[in-house]
């Protein structure tokens, strides 16, 4: 019998309580630098894709693999990845693809990290 394959959370909330010590406010001006930083390599990305700029594709992925990992956007991370590993065989069709899944998950990973930092803002309101 086949258990059914379960999604990864869009943010492990494990993670990003192990790398600021389980502080809130150092999660949350974690979380602030994370999207700011990664709306501009984002943003970034899409202009090395419409240039077809090989390595920048590749050197941005690399850089938001490990950033997503960080706070414990896993599938982000794997996307990151397979879109550097797609970049250095120079797979512009898979590349594409992947780029469109990153698209979709970077969003996905906003609107979490948004709902946990207007939480932290309504805990600080009170």
């Amino acid at each position: 019998m086949e258990r059914p394959v379960r999604e990864m959370p869009v943010l492990c909330h494990s993670t990003l309580a192990s790398i600021s010590g389980g502080d809130a406010l150092v999660q949350y001006e974690i979380l602030e630098l994370f999207v700011h930083l990664t709306r501009e390599a984002a943003s970034s990305l899409d202009k090395a894709f419409d240039a077809q700029a090989l390595a920048e594709v590749r050197q941005i992925a690399h850089l938001l693999n490990g950033r997503s990992a960080m706070i414990g956007a896993l599938s982000l991370a794997d996307t990151c990845a397979r879109m550097e590993r797609l970049a250095r065989c120079e797979d512009w069709t898979a590349l594409r693809e992947a780029h469109e899944s990153f698209n979709r998950e970077w969003t996905g990973v906003r609107e979490a990290v948004y709902g946990v930092l207007s939480q932290a803002d309504g805990r600080a309101a009170t």
